[in-house]
């Protein structure tokens, strides 16, 4: 249902025409249908008052829609790689502190391991003393 909208006589605004609404929109109808329908609404308002649609094409006004969870939320795809970049940044930098960690532990057991080479083990038998 339309209703009638009444001016002020004088000192009239584009921001008398803001006017936010929210609608639920039936399965399968596409934003693209929706702008036709509002476009359709506004001429059948224009239609109504020769003084509206003098108004209507003076301002240029065109009816704007949008989903309420761009409104809401945004573009949060840029945000969310921005976050995944700095995660993956800590990653790189925890995993390089173990690996630095690894090394300085392997390397204060260099003693050890000559000696059990000298001993007679092979490189399997280290290398396994270097998991535990």
């Amino acid at each position: 249902m339309i209703l009638p909208q009444r001016f002020p006589s004088a000192g009239l605004k584009a921001s008398f025409f803001n006017y936010p609404g929210i609608a639920r929109l039936k399965p399968g109808v596409t934003m693209e249908q929706v702008q036709t329908d509002m476009k359709r609404a506004l001429g059948i308002w224009g239609e109504s008052d020769p003084e509206v649609r003098r108004i209507l094409e003076q301002l240029q006004v065109t009816p704007f829609t949008r989903p309420l969870k761009e409104t809401i939320v945004g573009d949060l795809g840029t945000v969310l790689w921005v976050l995944m970049g700095a995660l993956a940044m800590v990653m790189l930098l925890v995993c390089a502190n173990v690996a630095n960690l690894l090394v300085v532990r392997a390397q204060s057991r260099q003693p050890e391991f000559a000696i059990r080479a000298a001993l007679g083990a092979g490189w399997g038998r280290i290398s396994r003393e270097l998991v535990r």
